[in-house]
């Protein structure tokens, strides 16, 4: 089964396709249909980084705008590679179940990196819902990471539940700077 490539515009194909059945804009219809639904295309997994994470998972204040699992990836890293595929290949049944799929570079996370203890080899998964993160170690199948994200949004049951750590305030960067300054180490080492 194809993935739609655009999720969100599956209530314009179905208004589409009733305009063709109705013989109205049949052209319009069939080209609207073939361009939207059955060209093969893919959107994007969304990426994230330390300036957008907040702002678009709510994650530390329960995740309002649903549950959001997220690859933690970098370049030249062929699991990473396959990680992000796995994860493409079950986008549509992710977003049906309201889960948002979306990756970081490491690149462009480090704070985020830091702020989630990913530790180890990436690529790293956790998944974000209600105000918890969960960790997937499993393994990197499409089946698998869909069973583990839907099974875990929907009881709130799963492996190294916790609970999503605050947003570093500023105080908090201006304390780790001073710390790194005097090389005392991090906050949490005291």
């Amino acid at each position: 089964a194809r993935s739609h490539p655009f999720p969100k515009l599956r209530p314009l194909v179905a208004q589409v396709r009733i305009m063709l059945a109705r013989r109205r804009g049949f052209i319009l219809g069939v080209v609207l249909t073939w361009c939207l639904a059955d060209v093969g295309c893919r959107a994007e997994l969304q990426l994230l980084g330390d300036e957008s994470f907040e702002h678009q998972t709510q994650a530390s204040t329960g995740a309002t705008t649903g549950s959001w699992l997220v690859a933690f990836v970098q370049d030249a890293c062929e699991r990473c590679d396959k990680l992000r595929e796995e994860i493409r290949n079950v986008e549509e049944s992710l977003r049906d179940a309201y889960i948002i799929p979306a990756y970081v570079e490491k690149s462009t996370g480090q704070g985020l990196i830091k702020r989630f203890k990913v530790r180890g080899e990436l690529p790293v998964t956790l998944l974000f819902s209600k105000g918890f993160m969960y960790r997937y170690d499993g393994e990197v199948s499409a089946e698998k990471i869909l069973g583990f994200a839907t099974q875990v949004a929907e009881t709130g049951v799963g492996p190294g539940k916790a609970r999503v750590p605050a947003e570093p305030s500023a105080l908090d960067d201006a304390i780790a700077g001073i710390m790194a300054f005097f090389g005392l180490g991090s906050r949490d080492e005291l």
